[in-house]
């Protein structure tokens, strides 16, 4: 007689007839409560209809009768899901896939859970698996590359360079005309010295993107490193062109010019950049570059380069003033003083240093 209620059920709900389906379900569950097929679909019900607490609640008595029910633990994993309780999903869809290693709806269920829960490197490992045997899904291409990017960003974030290279490359054969991606792969292979492929990654960048300052300005970076200082001048410029703000740019087309003694419209330009030392703190201006210019003057150098301590290290003179330390002198006790650089190597200051 249940069997029978829930045979009945399961045609409605093949024709979409859900209310009329739970109905039979609840007289079929009335006379065997513990129906695991019956609690199942009632679940599916519930999670379908978006009442997902009662969908878990169902679905997980059915499997406490049938705990190596396949459909049961992936439904159970997306009624989970649906009700926010993502790491009991994971270990849900764990489960199903333990029992079938090759279910591509349960591996990509679980890539996008972790992916919700930002867990990238794993989700993009899932998401490798399904496009193995569905190479032309377009929504599980972007899903993979969107992790890429993420995982790539993330690995940036750290100075992990070789891990961010790695990622960018491979989401860019999932999406080979995002000018961000090439963009960002150029950054990376900056940091890792590979100044020629990051400015082919930049040149792309520009060229599906023409009003990227911020593109321009890092290809006159890596052509300046590359010793085209002629190309870097034009990249600077066309950088300027699109965002006359990028004050940073400014910089290094000024110094460039310097470098290659071109001094036409050279006094104009310094004259700017002194005026934003004066008058906009938040401009990103080198000390070093700004040193280099002349008619600068040595009250102008300290405030560049006390602008540029601020604005880079704002949130470590923060987290100083945080920790309040003080100094109580002993008059009995010479000063100690330590030195804090970066350059004790073969370096200028190591061999200046030495006598001081």
């Amino acid at each position: 007689m249940p069997q029978a209620h829930y045979l009945t059920a399961l045609q409605h709900y093949r024709n979409n007839q859900l209310e009329q389906a739970e109905s039979v379900l609840q007289q079929a569950l009335a006379l065997q409560p513990n129906h695991a097929d019956a609690l199942h679909m009632l679940g599916v019900i519930c999670y379908q209809t978006n009442r997902t607490s009662l969908a878990v609640q169902h679905i997980a008595k059915a499997l406490k009768i049938s705990p190596r029910n396949l459909d049961y633990l992936n439904n159970y994993g997306l009624a989970l899901s649906a009700d926010n309780q993502l790491d009991a999903a994971v270990k849900s869809f764990q489960q199903a896939i333990l029992l079938q290693p090759k279910d591509l709806d349960v591996q990509l269920n679980l890539g996008n859970t972790l992916l919700t829960l930002n867990r990238y490197e794993e989700a993009a490992g899932y998401y490798r698996r399904v496009l193995r045997a569905l190479p032309k899904q377009d929504d599980i291409r972007a899903a993979l590359c969107h992790c890429l990017t993420s995982l790539g960003n993330e690995a940036q974030s750290i100075g992990n360079y070789t891990q961010a290279e790695a990622c960018f490359q491979e989401a860019l054969l999932f999406n080979a005309q995002d000018s961000v991606l090439y963009y960002n792969l150029g950054n990376a292979q900056r940091e890792l010295g590979k100044s020629a492929e990051a400015a082919k990654q930049y040149q792309k960048a520009t060229q599906l993107s023409p009003n990227d300052a911020d593109a321009y300005n890092n290809l006159g970076n890596v052509q300046r490193e590359l010793g085209q200082l002629d190309l870097a001048i034009e990249s600077y410029k066309q950088a300027l062109s699109i965002n006359p703000a990028l004050y940073h740019a400014k910089v290094h087309l000024a110094h460039q010019k310097q470098h290659i003694c071109d001094w036409q419209g050279l006094q104009e330009d310094i004259a700017e950049i002194r005026h934003w030392v004066k008058n906009l703190p938040q401009a990103q201006i080198s000390p070093f570059a700004f040193l280099a210019m002349p008619t600068t003057t040595a009250e102008e150098q300290k405030t560049c380069a006390n602008n540029w301590v601020k604005n880079r290290y704002a949130a470590l003179i923060k987290q100083g003033e945080q920790l309040n330390f003080t100094y109580l002198p002993n008059n009995n006790k010479k000063i100690r003083i330590g030195y804090l650089s970066a350059d004790f190597r073969l370096h200028p200051l190591a061999f200046l240093v030495s006598e001081l």
